[in-house]
């Protein structure tokens, strides 16, 4: 009895360490009832949108196979047929010139060269390989670009003035050819670097050459060949100078911008004199339509 009344304490704390358990155990359960009550409450609320009435079911053999053939057939026939029209619209209205044959026949005239674009980036890797660098100023480069067939004989672009300028001999064999007017409708369509290349291809052909800048509004030459701007075209015909005074030759280039190697490069330069615009005058149109210009191109007419 004694020996059992020791083990009472232990045996108590026990009882009160599991009556807590159940305590615990009781309140989670009835936690747990509360939330499943409610999960079923709200999943008796929900609507269902889509009620399956019967599975599809993929058909064993095509339907309405018989008209698939022919469907096919007339869909190709009268896609065909609309686009044949719509080509033949768009041929209609379309007045674009693509070819060479298509200008000579618009114009009546026959082409004597085709001149590509110039590209800059292009130039400018054919100038890093030759000179060993890799940045040029504007003013190099421009000058590079613009007298391509002084600086690059080899390139495409020289190969279509010197082709330009063979057509435009053959033209003018029985018209003792000795003037040319480059021009066009609107400015920045090439007329000045074509009338410099077409001047240089010719001189390089031993020709005795006169290029004259007849641009009165935005004269450009001078600058690219490095000499002075005065006397020029300007001056000549309103009498301040002679037109003698205002040739520019091979000498002029060499002191002006261009060093000697460069205007060594290619042979034919001394054979090229040229005539800047002069002072920009406020009516170039009164002054191109002058008696005084007339007088002097039948003057030069005699010596080039």
């Amino acid at each position: 009895l004694q020996h059992e009344l020791e083990r009472l304490p232990d045996k108590g704390l026990k009882l009160a360490r599991l009556e807590r358990d159940v305590q615990l155990n009781e309140k989670v359960y009835s936690l747990l009832e509360s939330k499943l009550q409610e999960a079923k409450i709200k999943e008796s609320a929900k609507i269902e949108e889509v009620v399956i009435v019967k599975p599809a079911l993929e058909p064993n053999f095509p339907i309405k196979s018989s008209q698939v053939k022919l469907k096919a057939f007339v869909g190709a026939v009268i896609g065909f047929i609309i686009g044949l029209v719509f080509a033949f619209v768009y041929e209609t209205f379309d007045t674009s010139i693509g070819a060479i044959k298509e200008i000579e026949e618009f114009v009546g005239l026959s082409v004597l060269g085709v001149i590509p674009a110039i590209d800059i980036k292009e130039i400018k890797e054919v100038l890093k390989k030759i000179y060993k660098k890799e940045d040029f100023s504007d003013g190099f480069l421009k000058r590079k670009s613009r007298l391509l067939t002084h600086f690059m004989p080899n390139s495409t672009s020289s190969e279509c003035y010197r082709a330009m300028r063979t057509n435009v001999q053959f033209a003018g064999l029985d018209k003792q050819l000795k003037t040319i007017a480059f021009t066009s409708a609107v400015a920045n369509e090439g007329k000045s670097t074509t009338i410099v290349n077409a001047a240089i291809a010719m001189a390089q052909a031993q020709n005795k050459v006169l290029l004259v800048e007849g641009d009165l509004r935005k004269p450009v030459i001078s600058r690219w060949f490095g000499v002075e701007p005065l006397p020029g075209l300007t001056d000549v015909i309103l009498g301040s100078y002679g037109w003698h005074d205002a040739v520019k030759t091979i000498t002029d280039i060499m002191l002006g911008e261009m060093d000697v190697e460069e205007v060594m490069l290619t042979p034919g330069l001394d054979n090229l004199h040229i005539i800047p615009c002069g002072h920009v005058p406020p009516n170039p149109a009164e002054l191109l339509n002058s008696k005084n210009l007339t007088k002097f191109l039948d003057e030069v007419k005699e010596e080039y």
